[in-house]
């Protein structure tokens, strides 16, 4: 089943008026929120932090909106198309001589750029949710071709110093044999060989790419090749698009992505790994603190009441200027 996290994000952003980028942002804490959770660590969330900087930011923002002198409506008020736009806007003015009708002119354009906008809208293609991990990245014929005479030409050599399974990767005592935490006597984990990653260049290729050139300064995003090698176990091949997305010469990341990217990456483990702990909500394992004596409670509870009857009385005064 093909399933898309840039989708979601704008259908959610739809329905409660928000903006896309914000959605990404408030699903990743989210995401994070849970996880701390489910390792019960008291330190990674902190509840009076939250309540008072959410206090604060209430009332930071009743005081603009009685500055303005206008009604707080409590609620996001903010484009859903704001920050992730489908189309370019633009702010230019048109001069109409006086012979046309402007409400006329003005009715069609806009039913003309509501046409444009669900056509643009139609044609949209979200990014799906896949495992960047297997799938090769593009290369040209030179880079496949480097690749194969590599592996042809170096495999007895590759042979030849190629690890074996009794080989001792460190100068340990008994055989390589080392003791865990009960004493008892196991072999060494073996570490993963170091990936080596280089990109080819054709020095001829770009200088046809040139300002000057005939076929212009840059080539179209779908003929733009990564041709990103990687040499692995003695084993050199095509890398991967999420080896590419590692490195500098990486292509333009898209935002939303990499805002969504720990939910994105523990889905993509629970569907395709079977991984059920990374994703969704989790059980609170936090260490459950000592409940207060009668008497401290119904104190802080009539320190609460106080606070928000202040704080009622003080709108009220405001709301009577």
């Amino acid at each position: 089943k093909t399933t898309s996290h840039e989708y979601v994000m704008r259908v959610i952003a739809e329905k409660f008026n928000l903006s896309p980028s914000r959605v990404a942002a408030i699903v990743q804490n989210c995401h994070d929120e849970e996880q701390a959770l489910k390792k019960g660590d008291p330190e990674m969330i902190h509840e009076a932090a939250h309540k008072y900087a959410e206090a604060k930011i209430q009332e930071h923002i009743r005081n603009v909106y009685y500055e303005y002198g206008e009604k707080n409506p409590n609620e996001f008020v903010e484009q859903p198309i704001g920050s992730a736009p489908m189309f370019e806007q633009s702010s230019s003015v048109a001069r109409v001589d006086d012979l046309y009708d402007v409400d006329d002119l003005t009715k069609k354009a806009i039913l003309r750029e509501k046409d444009e906008a669900q056509l643009l809208i139609d044609q949209k293609v979200y990014v799906e949710d896949v495992d960047t991990g297997k799938i090769s990245s593009k290369a040209n014929a030179e880079c496949n071709k480097l690749v194969k005479r590599a592996n042809e030409e170096f495999k007895e050599l590759r042979e030849q110093f190629q690890r074996k399974e009794n080989d001792i990767e460190l100068a340990l005592p008994d055989g390589g044999e080392i003791e865990d935490e009960e004493g008892n006597k196991v072999k060494p984990e073996r570490r993963e060989r170091w990936k080596f990653v280089a990109k080819t260049i054709n020095i001829r290729e770009n200088r046809k790419l040139g300002k000057k050139s005939r076929r212009g300064g840059k080539m179209h995003k779908k003929y733009q090749k990564d041709n990103t090698i990687v040499e692995h176990n003695g084993k050199l091949r095509i890398a991967t698009v999420e080896e590419v997305n590692g490195t500098p010469w990486r292509p333009l990341q898209n935002d939303q992505e990499q805002t969504y990217k720990g939910v994105k990456a523990a889905w993509l483990n629970r569907t395709l790994k079977g991984e059920t702990d990374g994703w969704g909500r989790m059980k609170d394992n936090r260490p459950v603190e000592d409940e207060k004596p009668a008497g401290d409670a119904d104190a802080d509870a009539s320190n609460s009441e106080e606070n928000a009857a202040e704080a009622s009385e003080d709108n009220e005064t405001k709301d009577e200027k």
